[in-house]
């Protein structure tokens, strides 16, 4: 029957959308966890200068070992992440993330601890960001886009007025910030519970339910990632304090005007527009940048600004892209985001210390910067390609713009219906189960079984393989007496 947008899809006041959205915890929360990274990674940057291996390098590295942890926690004990452990894992991200904000701010490292510090602030700041994607993913779609919008504006302010005070001052308010969205995130995380913070655990489960067109659009942001990562590597290895001051407030006041831009652009196409427009048009504007570099060299400086607000907004718009299939059951939140950041992030890393060390060794031969600029205009472009892909228009015109679009049923069963429906199956498969003398891996299959799932699915469902399953279920084929699929239905409602 085709796509139809929900009733509730886009809202008919998009200003006064936004404008609650700002009042939500969530949107403080990840507001303030922004800024504290746009400071906390600046510090790391101001440690680059005249490094090929640098402490931001080391910091962005350090946000993509996100996979790697929740991949061994995982296959160590997924049945341990409760809420209660979210909330010791930001807790403890915090604090160390502070920390290491306070020995990079106040110069108080040399040598290794420095990378030690950087890739601290990294990890740190991608853990409470994958805390946040749970809370994030129980929105509408609509309506975490204006909160996500509403996040970046707010962050975006608060990076202004940071950069207008002194350096001390911005030290103990990025700490500030680093506790405040810390802070946010238990009492969101206790509200969800109901005020027992060991209660509505999330689900955690890594299990890819259809994946489908998600693959090329996450390698696009990775190739747009180095392209922006090479840019950041120049601006790090080049920095002179002496335009900090500039970098900081330009970089600041321009997000707050493209936050400002996006919102415009949203509320005047009543929705249609939205971020994924703004991220397939930074790609011609980086282009622009790019070439101009070579025409233009005293703009080079500047021309991050662009690129670092453009990282911005493409991190903002896998966020949403990657709610969007959580929504879409194509992956659970627990494997979508330390996947697609963590690919983000180690994207940026490489193209950061292609920067570095094509800064330092080959920066004055405008002869390589011309081949360099033009190699990152082909990536560029190659990105933008996969950003604008065959999607379809469905999830082409939903990530980014506040749309929900899901399939428009012929008829909706009532929540009731449906869970007296599930009450049913699983009071027969108890019964059948203690009927038969069935194991307990056997009772997982066979209510799995029960609710339509094949083979392969309950195989990744319970982490086995299937030939398992299989012998499991000739096994409960035999305990049963039956032979088919059909007979175990009519099994089940007798």
């Amino acid at each position: 029957m085709g796509n139809a947008i929900s009733r509730d899809a886009v809202p008919s006041n998009l200003v006064g959308a936004l404008l609650r959205a700002g009042l939500k915890m969530e949107t403080g929360g990840l507001a303030l966890l922004l800024a504290w990274q746009q400071r906390a990674f600046g510090f790391a940057s101001m440690h680059s200068v005249d490094l090929d291996v640098s402490p931001l390098f080391a910091a962005y590295i350090g946000a993509a070992c996100l996979g790697i942890f929740c991949l061994i926690s995982y296959k160590f004990d997924i049945s341990a992440f409760s809420r209660t452990w979210m909330i010791a894992l930001v807790s403890v991200s915090a604090c160390a993330g502070m920390l290491a904000t306070v020995f990079l701010g106040f110069d108080a490292l040399t040598g290794w601890a420095d990378y030690l510090a950087g890739a601290v602030v990294g990890l740190a700041s991608s853990a409470i960001m994958y805390a946040w994607s749970f809370s994030f993913a129980k929105m509408e779609a609509n309506e975490a886009f204006a909160a996500t919008l509403a996040a970046f504006g707010i962050s975006s302010a608060l990076c202004l007025v940071t950069a207008l005070t002194g350096d001390s001052v911005q030290v103990v308010t990025a700490v500030l910030l680093g506790l405040g969205t810390a802070a946010c995130y238990v009492v969101v995380a206790r509200r969800e519970a109901g005020g027992d913070a060991a209660a509505a655990t999330p689900d955690h489960r890594p299990v890819v339910v259809r994946p489908r067109r998600s693959h090329g659009y996450i390698y696009g942001l990775a190739v747009y990632a180095i392209v922006l990562g090479v840019t950041a590597g120049t601006k790090a290895a080049g920095s002179v304090l002496s335009i900090k001051f500039e970098l900081d407030w330009g970089s600041a006041a321009l997000g707050l005007a493209v936050c400002f831009l996006v919102a415009l652009v949203w509320a005047v196409s009543k929705g249609r527009l939205g971020l994924a427009f703004f991220v397939r048009l930074s790609t011609p504007c980086i282009v622009v940048m790019l070439l101009s570099n070579v025409v233009f060299p005293v703009l080079s400086t500047y021309g991050s600004l662009v690129s670092e607000c453009v990282w911005t907004l493409v991190r903002l718009f896998a966020f949403l892209l990657m709610l969007e299939l959580a929504r879409r059951e194509e992956a659970s939140i627990a494997l979508l985001f330390p996947g697609v950041f963590s690919l983000l992030f180690l994207g940026f890393a490489v193209g950061e210390l292609a920067g570095q060390v094509l800064f330092l060794h080959f920066g004055s031969d405008a002869q390589t910067v011309l081949y360099v600029d033009i190699s990152l205009v082909v990536l560029a472009v190659v990105s933008a390609s996969f950003l604008m892909g065959n999607w379809g228009s469905d999830l082409d015109s939903s990530v980014g713009t506040g749309k929900a679009l899901t399939p428009a049923p012929a008829h909706v069963e009532p929540a009731s219906a449906a869970v007296e429906r599930d009450d049913a199956v699983q009071t027969a498969c108890a019964r059948l189960v203690k009927a038969h003398g069935l194991s307990e891996r056997e009772a997982d299959v066979l209510g799995l079984l029960a609710k339509g799932h094949t083979r392969v699915s309950i195989a990744k469902r319970l982490f086995v393989s299937e030939n398992t399953v299989r012998v499991h279920v000739k096994n409960i084929y035999v305990k049963l007496g039956i032979h088919s699929k059909q007979q175990l239905i009519d099994l089940l409602d007798k």
